[in-house]
């Protein structure tokens, strides 16, 4: 399985605290089936250049490495949408996933308003092909998904986060999730780990809840032929 979206990568933001904790992170999502990680952190947390992301990617990777943990680790970030985002982008302190054509985007969890959808707009107008992350969390989208509909339809992918689909998930966060994936309006499920207790991968128990809403074959494309379509593009 290919998990898009992650915090693995140590010592960024709100993710893993430790080179340590990355590596346990990975071997458990390797126990869990999954094969290429991207490591996504919040872009506007600690600005840092392409380069330097490549650099970090790369000691993490060595580690996974060291440990034997059969697992690809890819660059990328979650990219907040905020006044700055366009700025940010300019700047290069903004890695796409995988280097390719694909950026995780994320609205605010209070705010969803015509700004974020003109942010948006001028992302796919400049060649960007964008994957929305975890709308049945943005409260103002829970209920008012009809707000990205246009997303959808110009070709924009959402992403849910696998513990949304967990039995224990927040009753309105299970039922958003519930209602994109009745309305095809969810195209990936991936973990948005964040330590190896905090959210840590789970993408199978995600997919096979999944499969109960929209069968067994997209359940699956969700967690392995998409997002592999996304790091390959």
């Amino acid at each position: 399985m290919v998990d898009i979206h992650t915090h693995i990568l140590p010592a960024l933001d709100d993710g893993a605290d430790s080179m340590e904790e990355a590596v346990t992170m990975a071997q458990m999502a390797f126990d869990d089936g999954i094969g290429h990680i991207v490591a996504t952190p919040h872009h506007h947390w600690v600005p840092i250049p392409l380069k330097e992301m490549k650099s970090k990617v790369a000691a993490l990777q060595a580690s996974i490495d060291k440990a034997g943990i059969d697992i690809k680790i890819h660059t990328g970030h979650e990219v907040h949408l905020y006044r700055q985002t366009l700025l940010d982008l300019q700047r290069k302190h903004i890695c796409s996933l995988a280097g390719g054509s694909y950026l995780l985007v994320e609205p605010d969890f209070y705010n969803y308003d015509d700004a974020t959808d003109a942010i948006l707009e001028e992302l796919f107008d400049r060649g960007f092909k964008l994957v929305m992350a975890h709308p049945e969390r943005i409260l103002p989208l829970i209920g008012n998904f009809h707000k990205i509909e246009w997303f959808v339809e110009r070709g924009g992918l959402v992403q849910l986060t696998a513990k949304s689909l967990y039995p224990n998930a927040q009753p309105n966060i299970l039922e958003a999730s519930i209602e994109l994936l009745q309305n095809d309006m969810a195209h990936i499920i991936a973990s948005d780990m964040h330590g190896e207790s905090y959210r840590p991968a789970g993408l199978t128990q995600a997919r096979d809840i999944a499969a109960k809403w929209v069968g067994e074959k997209k359940a699956r494309a969700m967690v392995n032929d998409t997002p592999l379509e996304v790091i390959n593009n």
